[in-house]
């Protein structure tokens, strides 16, 4: 009885030790699950940021390749720019070349240009003089006009008559003061002498004696400039006989009359 007890007590305490240790090697064994469970999650999380890295790796691989082409691109750049200062310096040196022929030639201008001002001077001097004789000229141009009008003798019939010139005045209206003796067909007119006839806007002058240039048709404006110029070579117009026609009261034509 005695060893009966004492063997279950054996067992008893080999049963307790035993299942002692399945608790403890229970326990060990959830601390390895939950241990697996964290390497597991952690392996995950690892191989998503392997996965991103060699995602972000590809991406720098690909950005690497472009900055190549572009570094590539750059240094076909450099070597552009590289001839483009030489070709520059060659131009520079050319302009450095011209701008010391300038210099070299700034003297004579300088020189030129005083003497040009000079000229200018003494030209604005003698025009001056030449505006001057202008206005005296005008004046007594006037006068006479004004005389002429004291003497002038009754209006003409609308015609062509011939007569003589000895002043153009281009005044406003412009007038032209002139000796009629005749007809165009040679008649005498019956009051004979001098007359201040209106000119027309339009009218033209038909010259063909004037030296050098032989017939011509100008305005009254510029056939007074002549008249009146005083030059030699326009001498001829003075001595001739002119006819001029009448319209309406206005003078619209003059040219010069040549005695057959």
């Amino acid at each position: 009885m005695a060893a009966a007890f004492v063997l279950l007590a054996t067992v008893a305490g080999v049963y307790l030790w035993q299942h002692g240790q399945v608790r403890d090697r229970q326990s060990d064994l959830n601390q390895s699950r939950q241990q697996l469970t964290t390497t597991q999650q952690e392996f995950t999380r690892t191989q998503q940021q392997l996965t991103s890295t060699l995602g972000r790796l590809t991406a720098t691989q690909h950005r690497a390749g472009a900055l190549r082409a572009e570094a590539s691109g750059l240094h076909q750049q450099v070597l552009r720019l590289l001839d483009n200062l030489a070709a520059v310096s060659a131009a520079r040196n050319g302009l450095a070349a011209q701008l010391s022929n300038v210099r070299a030639g700034n003297s004579e201008l300088v020189a030129r240009l005083q003497a040009v001002s000079a000229r200018r001077d003494r030209l604005a001097s003698r025009l001056e003089a030449t505006r001057r004789q202008l206005t005296e000229v005008q004046a007594r141009l006037q006068a006479a006009e004004s005389r002429l009008l004291t003497l002038t003798g009754p209006a003409l019939a609308d015609g062509r008559y011939v007569g003589k010139l000895f002043a153009v005045a281009n005044t406003a209206p412009q007038r032209l003061p002139i000796r009629v003796f005749a007809t165009i067909k040679g008649d005498s007119t019956a009051q004979p002498g001098w007359r201040v006839l209106e000119v027309a806007p339009d009218t033209k002058v038909r010259l063909t004696t004037l030296r050098g240039v032989g017939p011509r048709t100008m305005t009254f404006a510029w056939f007074a400039h002549v008249f009146n110029s005083g030059v030699p070579q326009n001498a001829s117009v003075h001595g001739t006989q002119y006819s001029v026609t009448l319209e309406s009261g206005l003078l619209t034509a003059i040219g010069e009359h040549r005695v057959t």
